[in-house]
């Protein structure tokens, strides 16, 4: 019979609590990611409002609903692949400068070689996540500039 150790059951315990913290900051991320696309949607609203002469005018020259939605959703695909990729960026900086600090780090049991480990599929999700959040947060957004009447918004000119 294996008899677990002193070692082993606090091994496990550090585990566990490893675990739940893990799962509480993917539930904040989560959290974040929607309020973000709650604010890229504020933003795209705005910047509708903003541009209304200019679709009306695109309109007017032939745009169906369509291009015009096409054309919010690139706007919004653009800025979600700029934003992640620096995010990225940033994370890879910000992970370098505290395993450039471990060495300074006291020694305790299990200590890790790096804190941090970029797997290239978590670069491939962050990208993919953002571009879907950003493309949801542009939606509606998109939906009320193409229903934009090109004489209304000519109007204003």
């Amino acid at each position: 019979n294996l008899v677990l150790g002193e070692d082993t059951a606090n091994a496990e315990k550090a585990g566990q609590i490893l675990r739940t913290v893990e799962v509480v900051l993917s539930l904040l991320s989560v959290l974040i990611l929607g309020v973000v696309s709650m604010n890229l949607s504020q933003m795209f609203f705005l910047i509708i409002q903003q541009r209304r002469r200019e679709l009306g005018l695109f309109r007017s020259l032939g745009a169906t609903q369509r291009d015009v939605r096409h054309l919010i959703h690139l706007e919004a695909a653009i800025i979600g692949l700029t934003g992640s990729l620096i995010a990225c960026a940033l994370a890879i900086l910000a992970g370098t400068g505290v395993d450039i600090l471990l060495p300074f780090v006291p020694y305790f049991p299990y200590k890790p070689d790096s804190l941090f480990v970029f797997e290239p599929l978590t670069f491939v999700l962050a990208l993919v996540v953002a571009q879907l959040f950003c493309l949801f947060g542009a939606y509606f957004p998109a939906k009320h500039a193409a229903r934009l009447s090109p004489a209304r918004a000519l109007r204003e000119i």
